[in-house]
């Protein structure tokens, strides 16, 4: 018998729920190599702020169109701290879709710095408000690992130390 409900506050109901029908407890895969991605602001070769040499605030774009990856989240609740409730008019997960849209005008959008390469003939400028970071990590299985997973996490860590803006 597996226990199909989540409890709304904690997951000790469903484990002890587990324990209690003699079920196998899931252990917990561990986190390796963290960093953190910042998000700069893409915006259309002709913007009026594309050749800003300072920091842009948002509070600059609360007028423009956005590109978001969804219509809630960190990113959308930046504009909303910002003082402004950004108008979406595209959503696109794709970093190629986005990068098409805004160099057609169509609207500014977020860029994260691990993706600058990719956004060729956007203007990417960075912005005066604190914006709050992207985690990236590896998952690793609980138990016994591959002998080469040391060797990928390495990996992993050196070749992310090259990217612009990742902490």
């Amino acid at each position: 018998m597996t226990f199909s409900g989540t409890p709304s506050r904690s997951n000790s109901s469903a484990c002890a729920w587990r324990s209690w029908c003699g079920a196998k407890r899931r252990r917990t895969p561990a986190r390796a190599a963290r960093m953190q991605d910042t998000f700069l602001i893409g915006l259309p070769p002709a913007h009026r702020l594309a050749r800003a040499a300072a920091p842009i605030s948002l509070t600059e774009l609360a007028k423009d169109d956005w590109i978001f990856a969804s219509k809630d989240g960190f990113l959308v609740q930046a504009c909303r701290d910002a003082g402004f409730d950004p108008r979406t008019v595209a959503t696109t997960t794709e970093p190629l879709a986005t990068r098409g849209l805004i160099l057609r005008g169509i609207g500014i959008g977020w860029v994260p710095s691990l993706h600058i390469d990719d956004y060729s003939g956007v203007a990417i400028r960075p912005l005066k408000e604190r914006i709050r970071r992207r985690d990236i990590y590896a998952l690793l299985p609980p138990g016994d690992r591959h002998p080469r997973a040391r060797q990928v996490i390495d990996a992993f860590v050196e070749t992310a130390t090259d990217f612009p803006g990742a902490a």
